[in-house]
């Protein structure tokens, strides 16, 4: 064995004698019993959907509480309008025999029908007047997101439209922001509480 082959073995063996086991690091200390560390667990956001329907419930709980026909018929009206982005991405199909995508019947239909990408998922009809009785806002759209998602460029276009027809648009990351912007568009004296923020 050469010179520089001894003085490596005797490094790579004092490394190794000096090294603490396996035993002793991470999970276990030098005893050998378990480490006790928090888990670390990373929650995702609660989905739009979810926030969707917690939104469209408060709403439905605060018409009750109106003493104003016309503030509890607008509340119990408040509608989702389908969200033709995701339905004609989801019923793209890829055609088995030439390989090739298409738009199956179904979503055809709903094509026909009117659907239309960019559109808000929500619509409150309720109308914001002056002084004078001069209407100055026709009703709300609301568009929700997931938390770290923004509207994409299709549905900011749609959203500018309808402020330049005389609507209020806006999109939401919660429950609880869009039911506070209704009770300010509203101005609604008694409703039911806010939605819990979740995530």
């Amino acid at each position: 064995m050469c010179a520089q082959c001894a003085i490596l073995g005797e490094r790579m063996a004092t490394t190794r004698t000096s090294k603490p086991s396996a035993l002793q690091g991470g999970l276990f200390d030098r005893n050998g019993q378990a480490r006790r560390r928090p888990l670390k667990v990373k929650i995702p956001p609660p989905l739009e959907h979810d926030e969707q329907a917690a939104l469209v419930t408060w709403a439905r709980a605060t018409a009750r509480l109106q003493d104003d026909p016309d503030k509890r018929e607008a509340l119990e009206l408040f509608h989702a309008i389908p969200n033709g982005a995701k339905l004609t991405r989801n019923y793209q199909k890829v055609s088995r025999k030439t390989g090739k995508p298409y738009t199956p019947p179904e979503a055809l239909r709903l094509i026909a029908e009117g659907l239309t990408k960019g559109i808000e998922d929500l619509c409150l009809n309720w109308p914001l007047r002056n002084a004078e009785g001069f209407m100055t806002c026709a009703g709300f759209y609301i568009e929700m997101k997931r938390r770290g998602e923004k509207p994409r460029e299709e549905q900011e276009r749609v959203m500018s439209f309808h402020r330049r027809m005389g609507y209020r648009a806006g999109w939401f990351q919660s429950a609880r922001a869009a039911a506070a912007a209704i009770v300010e568009h509203m101005k609604l004296e008694r409703y039911a509480p806010l939605p819990a923020e979740r995530g």
